[in-house]
């Protein structure tokens, strides 16, 4: 006796709407296979960026790169790609690396000095800055700034503190063509190829 089978049908999506629109897609991925027309990377699409990564990691040791060379590039991509919130291949925007980009060269809001407050300490200004007291000294010679006084009596004028919070504040935004604008110029290309320069703290013209 010939076993019978039996032919059951499955919705593609409890929603009918959403479920015409699924079957009209494999509809036409049928048809353009019929006609030749293939997407090659239809199988890539949905994969996992990590996996991308792993084997873009790979290729990388393969041509003999440094490991700094392999972890700073490897860093740089996985910065844009989280920062982005990319999960997968398909998921690649060039208008969202954009905005990312955006976001990372947008001036960082520069802390306001204590209304009123017209000379500070050494501890005072060091806190203003968020460096160490050691620190106040040179930076204030650097930038050639007004002081007053010797050892425990040494006070900074209100014009002094600002110069260099203002100062503080502008090194702290990434520039263009800096390293943030390398990988999204190579996400937005489709490849993760990067030259990656270190990029050094400065304090202005003088630093």
């Amino acid at each position: 006796m010939v076993p019978t089978r039996t032919v059951r049908k499955v919705p593609l999506s409890a929603n009918k709407t959403a479920a015409e629109m699924l079957l009209g897609r494999l509809l036409t991925k049928i048809e353009h296979e019929w006609a030749g027309v293939i997407d090659p990377f239809e199988a890539h699409r949905g994969r996992p960026i990590e996996e991308h990564l792993a084997g873009w990691e790979k290729h990388l040791r393969s041509k003999d790169s440094t490991p700094k060379h392999v972890r700073t590039k490897l860093a740089a991509a996985r910065r844009v790609i989280g920062g982005c919130g990319f999960e997968k291949l398909a998921d690649l925007s060039a208008s969202r690396v954009e905005e990312f980009l955006a976001e990372l060269r947008a001036p960082a809001a520069c802390p306001e000095l204590e209304p009123g407050k017209e000379w500070y300490t050494k501890a005072e200004l060091a806190a203003a800055l968020g460096v160490k007291r050691e620190a106040v000294t040179p930076l204030v010679k650097r930038h050639r700034l007004a002081a007053t006084g010797c050892g425990r009596a040494r006070r900074y004028p209100r014009a002094t503190a600002a110069t260099l919070l203002h100062s503080r504040t502008a090194t702290r935004t990434p520039q263009p063509g800096g390293r943030e604008h390398a990988v999204g110029a190579a996400v937005r290309r489709g490849q993760f190829g990067l030259r990656l320069a270190p990029v050094k703290p400065r304090f202005g013209p003088g630093g």
